[in-house]
């Protein structure tokens, strides 16, 4: 209502485009993968419709890689794997170019490590070494946050994940050693989050 009835401005537009992020949220977790699609579509229109009208801020970009990683989502969850693929690629080159225009503060470093876990997951069955790539750079990012923001319960969780899926990866290319030691370490960082938050 408020888009029509005070024109698309950049504010009425991303409300919007925001709204529709959360309603796919909402119909993807009840299952109804249809009508997630459609909100995520609808808000990836939105998205890009505002880098081409308001030029390639840091909000715009931040929202088009937001909305292309829900689009790689909900790919990926209908076995789209290409589409997927694309999707979180497009998102990953946005997130490399935040970093690089607005430097690597600790958003646009957690964007970048999330780009690069997608698009390990989705390279994972096909290419276990653009997926190892990807997550050994996801791991040296989750690395420096811990080292440049402290071992708050997020960085603490973030690299565990990360530990977990270089595991994973290591497991799947048969280097079970590197497997065991990634696992580990994990592991010794879920114990620490216990110790933190009870």
């Amino acid at each position: 209502r408020l888009v029509e009835t005070t024109g698309e401005t950049p504010q009425t537009l991303r409300d919007l485009g925001v709204t529709l992020n959360r309603m796919g949220d909402i119909h993807r977790s009840e299952g109804d993968t249809a009508a997630a699609k459609a909100a995520y579509e609808e808000a990836l229109g939105i998205a890009r419709r505002l880098v081409e009208t308001t030029g390639e801020t840091p909000q715009t970009l931040r929202d088009l890689g937001v909305s292309l990683d829900r689009m790689g989502d909900i790919h990926d969850s209908a076995d789209d794997t290409e589409a997927a693929r694309a999707a979180y690629e497009e998102a990953l080159a946005i997130a490399r170019r935040l970093v690089e225009t607005t430097g690597e503060t600790p958003q646009t470093l957690r964007d970048l490590a999330t780009s690069l876990d997608n698009v390990g997951n989705v390279h994972y069955a096909g290419d276990t070494d653009a997926a190892k790539a990807a997550y050994e750079e996801a791991l040296a990012i989750a690395r420096r946050l811990v080292r440049t923001t402290g071992e708050t319960p997020q960085t603490l969780r973030h690299l565990a994940a990360s530990l977990n899926r270089m595991g994973d990866i290591h497991g799947a290319v048969g280097e079970t050693e590197a497997a065991e030691a990634a696992y580990e370490e994990s592991r010794a960082l879920r114990r620490r989050l216990d110790t933190l938050l009870g």
